[in-house]
């Protein structure tokens, strides 16, 4: 069989962990044909050079199973692939990937995962690919290839959808087709003035086009605000690429390179009191743009310097239906810890509905931002935390991003203080002594909840 593998790492193949995980394939399936195609790495060439795109897609059509192959970054597929994909689209060539046989393979450091997966199954699905569930390796610090059972898995898992697609076994498709459309705004008198006269900073990033959607929305939301608002369109902004995995940031403490990124997410973002970021959705999920860009804050996106920040977001695109966009802006605005104002998107409801749903948005920013509000962290927060704290213990002491989680105790693993030890020998003594557990175990929930009474006495 002949295997077209869409390799979107950025790094050359000699040191690409991703690519590394196919040459395993290639190793033991050496009676199949693996046919590499860089569209990470040469995205570029693909966009500009029309000839080169159309041998690609000849490639994909000559083939029995395409490959995703991929590393994570931030919670889905590089900004590069998701470009490629939006070519795909923009050049009407769905029909050269129809009826193929198709899986992925992620690598990454096993934080938030499942959307990359999740989301090239919806790609795929769209497609009208027969889509094999992929797979993700921790390949960061767990190493998984490197151990015996995890090869073996490996192994039986590609030998399968070998035999599926040997055998036309039918995939059943897990995404429909997203049948939402939005609603061609036009703004209206607002409904909501503002109450607040303080000047606070608000940074508007958005990537809206002339006369979009997104436009009118942004404009709409920023109309008569309290704000000192600055808008920056990140279509016109000097963003040279998308993240190259060179990872250089984390011994450097900023990207090297030298384009906008380093001054928009590391000092204007800073400066600011709130930010409202405005998205366009291409498919199923953000732009490229956008994506490439987020890819490259590396530099920044381990450490919590955005928690005295509030967020509000804009989507133009099937933002509810489709699931990723939300999703995204969810884990998005808890691993930054910025105070989330809510998301507003042109497909909920009427012309009318989104005039509500903006001023709505734009006065929980205001309130938030003016009364000094805070929300409590929920699990993308605490997750994304417990999940960088360990990388960065084990793998990162020496790193700006080691030195900033020592600096302001973000290593605050439980296990070294005297009164999680404490804890720990009482409990074993409650759950091992028969009197002492009898009455624990009778009594649990009212001791749980009195360890509560002296701050609501």
């Amino acid at each position: 069989m002949i295997i077209a593998v869409l390799n979107a790492s950025p790094k050359p193949e000699n040191s690409s962990i991703t690519m590394r995980h196919v040459e395993f394939l290639k190793n033991n399936f050496t009676e199949h044909q693996f046919i590499d195609i860089p569209v990470s790495l040469k995205i570029r060439a693909i966009e500009h050079n029309l000839s080169f795109f159309h041998d690609i897609m000849e490639t994909v059509r000559s083939c029995d199973i395409v490959l995703w192959a991929f590393p994570v970054y931030f919670y889905s597929v590089p900004g590069q692939l998701k470009r490629f994909i939006e070519l795909v689209y923009e050049n009407e060539a769905e029909v050269n990937f129809s009826g193929k046989y198709s899986t992925a393979i992620a690598t990454s450091g096993g934080v938030y995962d499942y959307p990359a997966l999740e989301y090239i199954h919806a790609v795929c699905d769209d497609l009208g690919m027969e889509y094999f569930p992929g797979c993700s390796f921790k390949s960061l610090y767990h190493k998984d290839l490197l151990q015996k059972d995890v090869r073996e898995v490996f192994y039986t898992f590609f030998k399968r959808l070998l035999i599926c697609t040997e055998d036309r076994v039918r995939q059943i498709r897990k995404y429909p087709p997203v049948s939402a459309h939005s609603v061609q705004f036009t703004a209206v008198e607002k409904q909501i003035k503002t109450t607040y006269t303080t000047v606070k900073k608000l940074l508007v990033l958005t990537d809206q086009t002339k006369g979009s959607n997104l436009e009118r929305m942004t404009e709409y939301a920023l109309a008569g605000t309290s704000f000192q608002t600055e808008v920056v369109n990140i279509l016109d902004i000097d963003l040279r690429c998308g993240c190259t995995g060179c990872v250089q940031c984390q011994f450097h403490g900023e990207c090297i390179i030298r384009d906008d990124v380093n001054e928009l997410f590391g000092k204007r973002i800073l400066d600011s009191d709130a930010v409202l970021f405005a998205f366009s959705m291409k498919g199923r999920h953000i732009s490229a743009r956008w994506k490439m860009l987020i890819d490259r804050t590396l530099f920044i996106a381990k450490k919590n310097v955005y928690r005295n920040i509030h967020a509000a977001f804009i989507v133009s695109g099937p933002a509810m239906e489709g699931r990723f966009v939300h999703e995204f802006i969810q884990i998005y605005a808890g691993s930054r810890c910025f105070h989330d104002a809510g998301t507003v998107s042109d497909e909920s409801g009427d012309n009318d509905e989104i005039c509500k749903n903006l001023d709505s948005m734009m006065q929980n920013l205001e309130t938030s931002v003016s009364e000094k509000i805070r929300r409590p962290y929920l699990f993308h927060r605490r997750a994304y935390h417990m999940a960088m704290r360990e990388l960065m213990y084990i793998y990162g002491l020496g790193s700006h991003t080691a030195e900033f989680y020592k600096k302001n105790g973000l290593f605050d693993y439980p296990q070294g203080s005297l009164r999680h030890l404490f804890t720990r020998i009482l409990m074993r003594f409650l759950f091992t002594c028969p009197l002492t557990k009898a009455h624990f175990r009778k009594n649990i929930n009212r001791i749980s909840a009195d360890q509560y009474r002296k701050v609501v006495a």
